[in-house]
Formats: C-alpha cells, sequence, structure tokens
C-alpha cells in the first residue's frame, strides 16, 4: 500500500511538472506570436488583419522559440524569485533569437517578411517576455503576501523586544499589563486583549510567549480562534532569525469539551494499593491521583527501568509512603513477600502490551502477558488474601480485530472466572474491571508519532480519513477509574463515557493547526505548510471502536459511569478456552490461536 501511495504521488509529481511546462508553454508563445503581429504593425505603421500575414511565419518563429526554450532550460527558473539579475538568461535568450530570426529573415524566398523585423521582433518580444515575468512575480509575491503569517504575541517582556526587531512578520502584542499599553516598540503596538479582539482580522497567527497568559484567557478566545481561522503555536525560543515553536496541545480546548472528573471520596482512606505497571503511562496517573486521598501506603511495581527513571524524576511528591519496586507482577513469590510485608488492600492492575501493530507481529506476547500471567496474577492475589481487584481493560477487546484487543478480551473473562470461582467463599471478593477507549498520550498512543512528524515538518502518515476513535485525556481516564472502583460491588463491568467518537483526520487537522502551521493539499515542500498522507488499515485495525459486548449499560450514580450487564462465562467454559489456549501458546500455534479465539465469548476477527 505504501509502496503503491510512493508510486502515485511519483506520477502526480509528473503530472504538475509537465502541466507546469505546457503552461509556460502556451504563455510565451502567445507573447511572441503577439509580439509578432505588433511588429508588423509597427512596421507598417497601421493595424492589420491576421490574415495578411503569411501562417508560416508564426509557424516558424514558434518553433525557433522552441528550440532555444528547451536548450536555455527557461522551465526550470522559479519565476517566483525572478528578479532584475535575471535578464542575463534572457539577454542570452534574446541574443540567439535574434540571430535564429536574421537568418530566417535573410534566407527567406517564399514569403513577404520586412527585413527590419530582424531587430523590432525579437527585441519586442524580449521585453513582453521580461515584463511577463516580472508581472507573474508581482502576482505570485502578493500570493504570498497574502498567505504569509501575521502573528500576535501573547504577552511580552524584555526577552521579546530582539525578535521584534529581526522579524518582519510580528504585527501585534498582547499583555495584561496596563503600564505596557499601547507603548510602540519598533512600529509595533503593545495592546490589550480587549483591543487585541477588536484588532483579529490584522493577524491570522498567535504566538504564545506568556503561557499563564494565553491559559487565563483562552476560553473567550476560543471562538475568534476558530472562526478566523488563526492558527496558534507556543514560542520555545528564537534562534537564527527564526521562530522555535511547539504544538500548543489541550484535546479538551480543541473540541470544547468539558473535563470529566470528581473529586475523589474516602474510599481509599488508609488503604494500602499495589499499581502494576505503575510507573506506565496510565498507572502512574492513578498513583498522581491516589496521592490526593488519606492513603496508608501506595506501591509501584514496573518492570521498566526507563519508566521508573522517568517517575523519579517526574514532579510528583514521593513520600516515603509510595514505594517503588522493579519486577514483574507473574513473580508469585515475590506478590506473596510485598503482601505479607504490607498487607495489600487493593491492586489496580494495569501492567499489559498496549500496542496494536507490534502485538500483531508477535502475537503470543500479548497472550502470555496480557492474558496467561494476568490470569496466574489473579489465582495468586486471591489466595493470598487480597480479595479488590481492579483490571484496566480496553475498548479494543469488544469484538476484537487484534491480538491485543483479545488478549485484553481474555483478562476480561479470566477476572469474571476467578469471581465466579471464589465469590461463594469470600463475600467481600470484589473483582472489577473498566474499559475505556484510546487515552490521550498514554503509551500505546498515536499523538506523540504525530507531534514528532509536525516537529520534523514531515508529512503526517494516517491510515484511513475517516477513522474514528473514543477519546480520553490521561487525567481523565484515571479519574474515574479510581472513582468506578470505589463504587464497584463485586463483579462490575465499568465503561467510561468518552463522549462522542472523533475523526483522527480532525483531530490531526487541529495539531497542525495548534502547532502554527497550515494543511497543505499538495507535495510542494512549505515549512509553514503539513501534507497528511493516507497509507491504508494496518493489520487488526478497525475504522471504529465499540465499548459495549452486549449493547446493555445502565447509568450509575456517578457521571460519566456505566455499569455494563453482559452475559458472563460458564466456569467451565473458560477452563476449557484456557487449556485450548495454553496448548496453542506451547505448540507456538498462531492459526490455532485464531481459531480458537473466534469463540463467542471473545469474537475476534480479524481485518487486513
Amino acid at each position: 500500500m505504501q509502496t503503491n501511495n510512493f508510486i502515485n504521488s511519483i506520477y502526480s509529481s509528473k503530472i504538475k511538472s509537465n502541466l507546469r511546462i505546457f503552461l509556460i508553454l502556451l504563455n510565451d508563445l502567445f507573447i511572441v506570436n503577439f509580439s509578432l503581429y505588433l511588429s508588423f504593425v509597427f512596421r507598417l505603421e497601421e493595424f492589420i488583419s491576421l490574415s495578411k500575414i503569411d501562417n508560416r511565419i508564426f509557424l516558424i518563429v514558434s518553433s525557433i522559440y522552441l528550440i532555444i526554450f528547451f536548450i536555455l532550460k527557461i522551465h526550470l527558473q522559479f519565476f517566483r524569485y525572478f528578479n532584475i539579475n535575471s535578464y542575463k538568461k534572457y539577454f542570452k535568450f534574446y541574443v540567439f533569437y535574434s540571430f535564429l530570426i536574421l537568418i530566417f529573415v535573410i534566407q527567406n524566398k517564399y514569403f513577404y517578411m520586412p527585413r527590419s523585423l530582424i531587430f523590432i521582433f525579437p527585441t519586442l518580444s524580449f521585453i513582453l517576455i521580461f515584463i511577463n515575468r516580472l508581472i507573474v512575480k508581482n502576482v505570485l509575491d502578493l500570493s504570498n503576501y497574502l498567505e504569509s503569517q501575521k502573528i500576535a504575541i501573547f504577552g511580552y517582556s524584555d526577552e521579546v523586544t530582539p525578535l521584534i526587531f529581526t522579524s518582519d512578520e510580528i504585527k501585534l502584542i498582547v499583555d495584561d499589563n496596563k503600564y505596557n499599553f499601547n507603548r510602540n516598540i519598533n512600529s509595533i503596538k503593545i495592546i490589550s486583549l480587549e483591543e487585541f479582539k477588536k484588532n483579529i482580522s490584522k493577524i491570522n497567527k498567535i504566538l504564545i510567549y506568556d503561557n499563564n497568559f494565553f491559559e487565563n484567557h483562552k476560553s473567550s478566545l476560543r471562538k475568534l480562534i476558530f472562526d478566523n481561522d488563526i492558527l496558534v503555536s507556543v514560542l520555545k525560543k528564537y534562534q537564527r532569525n527564526n521562530f522555535i515553536e511547539e504544538t500548543y496541545f489541550d484535546f479538551n480546548y480543541y473540541f470544547d469539551r468539558t473535563p470529566k472528573n470528581f473529586k475523589l471520596n474516602n474510599y481509599y482512606d488508609n488503604k494500602t494499593i499495589l499499581i502494576t505497571g505503575g510507573a506506565g503511562s496510565i498507572g502512574s496517573k492513578i498513583l498522581s491521583e491516589l496521592i490526593k486521598t488519606k492513603f496508608k501506603r501506595i506501591i509501584i511495581l514496573d518492570n521498566s527501568e526507563i519508566n521508573i527513571y522517568s517517575l523519579k524524576n517526574s514532579n510528583i511528591d514521593f513520600s516515603d509512603k509510595i514505594i517503588i519496586y522493579i519486577n514483574n507482577f507473574e513473580d508469585n513469590e515475590f506478590i506473596k513477600k510485598l503482601h505479607t510485608n504490607f498487607k495489600i488492600d487493593i491492586v489496580f492492575h494495569c501492567a499489559a502490551y498496549k500496542h496494536v501493530p507490534l502485538m500483531e507481529m508477535d502475537n503470543f506476547a500479548a497472550i502470555k502477558n496480557n492474558f496467561l500471567n494476568s490470569h496466574i496474577f489473579f489465582e495468586n492475589l486471591i489466595n493470598i488474601g487480597i480479595s479488590s481487584i481492579c483490571l484496566i481493560s480496553s475498548d479494543k477487546a469488544v469484538r476484537p480485530t487484534n491480538i491485543m484487543g483479545a488478549s485484553k478480551r481474555l483478562a476480561e473473562l479470566s477476572l469474571q472466572y476467578h469471581h465466579s470461582k471464589y465469590s461463594k467463599k469470600n463475600d467481600n471478593l470484589k473483582l472489577s474491571f473498566v474499559r475505556f477507549g484510546n487515552v490521550i498520550n498514554s503509551s500505546g498512543s498515536v499523538l506523540p508519532f504525530f507531534l514528532e512528524q509536525i516537529k520534523s515538518n514531515k508529512n503526517i502518515t494516517l491510515t484511513h480519513k475517516d477513522i474514528t476513535r473514543y477519546f480520553m485525556t490521561i487525567e481523565e481516564a484515571s479519574n474515574l477509574v479510581i472513582t468506578s472502583f470505589s463504587i464497584a460491588k463485586s463483579n462490575d463491568i465499568f465503561l467510561l463515557d468518552m463522549g462522542d467518537p472523533i475523526k483522527i483526520y480532525d483531530l490531526v487537522k487541529l495539531l497542525i493547526k495548534f502547532s502554527g502551521k497550515k494543511l497543505s493539499e499538495n507535495n510542494i515542500i512549505d515549512y509553514n505548510k503539513i501534507k497528511i498522507d493516507l497509507i491504508g488499515l494496518r493489520d487488526g485495525e478497525k475504522l471504529y471502536e465499540e465499548l459495549l459486548v452486549d449493547y446493555n449499560a445502565e447509568k450509575t450514580e456517578k457521571n460519566y459511569i456505566y455499569r455494563s450487564n453482559e452475559k458472563k462465562i460458564s466456569e467451565r467454559e473458560f477452563e476449557l478456552l484456557y487449556l485450548s489456549i495454553l496448548s496453542s501458546f506451547k505448540d507456538d500455534d498462531k492459526t490455532t490461536l485464531k481459531k480458537i479465539l473466534s469463540d463467542n465469548f471473545i469474537n475476534y476477527k480479524r481485518i487486513s
């Protein structure tokens, strides 16, 4: 697919190049033939009918022009950069053309052509073509001016002053310090926010220097930004007369969404909580939320040194009540030791492989980690006396089309199985899972990839224009996960209200806009424009995702949180399923695995 797109792009580029040459020739041949007619008019000192000029003359002068046009490679010149110094190439053209016209006129014995045209015609052609190029250049310059950036800088300090003296793109400075109002720096006024709103038509881009200033007023600016198609970006630094910019990213601001979160109740007070994958994107945010409660102790378990290092160097205020271990959750003896030492009350199981394309490459990595190891982990937790477990699941577990989603569905079934098996003996058993869609900036999220492409000024690669996903910020997801488990009864399936699904194409366009760039419709390299390349759906990728298996959910006492009522697997059905998957894993038999996953409780159906 990508190869076909590459070939098509080359083919399209060649067509555009040939079209450009054709238009230049059409333009120039008109000028040459018009010059020939005017030359006759000047020579005879009267306007004459075209029929009085032999058609063969038009044909010959056009042919001579074409020969010199390609010999001197006139078509390779960028007319937008045409200036008075470009006369050298055109003067050379004039000399050659005059010489060949001279030979033609002297040798001509078949039709009337005044000899004075030897000078008049080439000179007139040269002048008109030169004027034509200057006009084209000015038209392109006007077009560039209309498209040029007219920037309003948000925030002012002395640090901004050098930018103003070296950039002609800055038109306004907006500040909240009234003592700066109406001051001029290099003829650029410093104005108030209200004055800026009245002058919004003068600019097409906001460059954020003072982030706090913009944050405080962004709500009142949103309608203006979208109605007037204003670009926005963050000024990181100014280097070698260039703005070094960053993307202004605020998902809820992009789509005008109200953040979804709750003030946490006292459910977690005096509790010891284990978070597996606790240094990952979701796990670390669950930690950030739990810190707001009166917890007794939080244990972070993660097998990634890099993630642990990042967590330790984050802005989280670590106390002696937060303990970090680098180990794997499937180490049963280690988990037993943790419980012996700390008496764990609640487990949030976040550890999982989440990247769809990678798991399509290595199917059994997902099956082993997300299902088989998690199944043993749940068994171990219950056997050592831990009765409250929350599994972080995914919308990709619903009618999965990829192995990662299928492995998460199996983990859900495992938790249901353990509740069915042990709840008769343990009334306090609370085994629940929370299912939600894409979390912005979580591991496996495509967002950092898009931002890196924009930063590098590369085309953004998107699989399909109509692909949609449910989205939620990582802060919202973590808060709602913790809130949902606090209202869990025994074996609940929670769904998070993620709002309407969003087209990723629309999200990408907003990322481009809030990176201070425009969407490009062609392959012409332009620092201020980004193109979106559609490369086709990847293996196992759906156009849309779902959250419900049986389309049956009820509201809970908390907004944005729903309880799903789904048919649950029997103990016998699960045990047979588990043994068959374990057998395919031991035999490394992917074909059998995928047949097993088509089971009614999993509903795996591969898309390729």
